[in-house]
């Protein structure tokens, strides 16, 4: 099967994993891409991130090929 299979990609939704930080989307300037260590495409908004940045998301849904995630604030971040 395809490697980017819909089904495959939707399974991954409501999972958090790891991204590297990639470029700017090509969609909106407001968010960047990045790949997992599937080598799943992610989308994220750019919220203080830079390319080069190894972040950990939750994959909040799919749009083609290429999955959507938010950035999962650190257990450091939480630490008063």
């Amino acid at each position: 099967f395809k490697a980017n299979n819909p089904i495959r990609l939707d399974s991954y939704i409501g999972q958090e994993t790891d991204i590297l930080i990639e470029a700017i989307s090509k969609r909106s300037d407001d968010h960047y891409t990045g790949r997992s260590s599937q080598n799943n495409l992610v989308t994220v908004p750019k919220d203080g991130l830079n390319p080069g940045d190894m972040v950990r998301v939750r994959l909040t849904g799919r749009r083609g090929a290429t999955l959507t995630g938010i950035p999962v604030p650190s257990c450091a971040a939480n630490v008063a």
